[in-house]
């Protein structure tokens, strides 16, 4: 949606230095970040830049920002409590934490499909698949014999064990990028067991970091016996607990002492069932808020949360 007020620039001050110009669609995908509806983000980043076009104002600063969208928040009916998400999202991209996502299970359990609509919902630029990861890391290093992400041995065979430990060790080394650089990724796979990522789900690997890291094993109820290593993961998961569910979808959390909370007691590891990949649209609601809950826990970790 084009406007003639996207002619005119906005720029937006964070010191005497630095200032961006205000942008309505990235506006817009923090606002969903927020958990405002898409519509909504798109009207309320529209009437934003109306109201300091229309009072000539192009010239504002970072905290005058958040006050008039908190108060465009509250007038379009969220709580005031809602209306200060936007400047949790906007501390979290100052203080550049990083943002891990693992989304583990079988083929056609919709793994991909549930990692997009949560990127869209978190602004995250990056969905790794973890095969793709570990084949591009095999086209690099001779040394790494090339599997291709259709082949249908059976998960115990020695191949597919040995492509496990592979993808494992490539998203390992990925995820340890993102986290020195502070970025945002999500990494889907059906070779992932989180068996060999424990380092990065234990609360003193994220406390020393600063990282916000959750996994979920996703699983459909088809009634058929399933066999990856995913699967097996899960069966040694000790006290799963139901915390969110509908008709057709629940999700438990694991609860394994320390390794499994962080330091505001969140659950870091879920295991998703549902009996359609249609039910992702609901899970990533679901993912959705567990990020921004575990973001505000970070920001209070730092004392950042205003």
């Amino acid at each position: 949606m084009c406007s003639k007020y996207d002619v005119i620039k906005v720029k937006v001050h964070l010191s005497d230095v630095h200032y961006y110009v205000l942008s309505r669609f990235l506006l817009s995908k923090m606002l969903i970040f927020c958990r405002v509806p898409e519509e909504t983000a798109v009207r309320i980043s529209l009437d934003v830049k109306k109201h300091f076009v229309n009072t000539e104002r192009t010239s504002i600063t970072q905290a005058e920002l958040e006050d008039y969208i908190r108060c465009s928040m509250i007038a379009a009916g969220f709580a005031q409590e809602h209306a200060q998400l936007f400047s949790v999202v906007t501390q979290f991209h100052a203080e550049r934490i990083p943002l891990i996502i693992f989304i583990a299970g079988p083929e056609r359990c919709g793994k991909t499909t549930l990692a997009h609509l949560l990127a869209a919902r978190i602004n995250c630029s990056t969905v790794i698949n973890a095969e793709v990861l570990r084949d591009i890391s095999a086209s690099i290093d001779e040394s790494l014999p090339s599997f291709a992400v259709t082949e249908a041995s059976p998960p115990d065979s020695t191949p597919a064990m040995v492509r496990g430990v592979e993808v494992s060790a490539a998203v390992a080394a990925e995820v340890d990028k993102a986290v020195r650089e502070g970025r945002a990724i999500i990494v889907e796979g059906e070779n992932m067991s989180f068996t060999g990522f424990h380092r990065f789900l234990e609360p003193a690997f994220q406390s020393s970091t600063g990282a916000v890291i959750l996994g979920l094993v996703l699983e459909i109820c088809q009634g058929e016996a399933e066999t990856d290593a995913s699967h097996a993961y899960v069966k040694a998961l000790p006290n799963l607990q139901p915390v969110f569910s509908t008709e057709r979808l629940t999700v438990f959390a694991a609860d394994m002492g320390d390794l499994a909370k962080d330091v505001r007691e969140i659950p870091t590891i879920y295991v998703g069932r549902c009996t359609t990949v249609a039910d992702n649209v609901c899970l990533s609601v679901f993912l959705h808020d567990i990020v921004v809950k575990r973001i505000i826990a970070e920001l209070q970790r730092r004392g950042r949360v205003l």
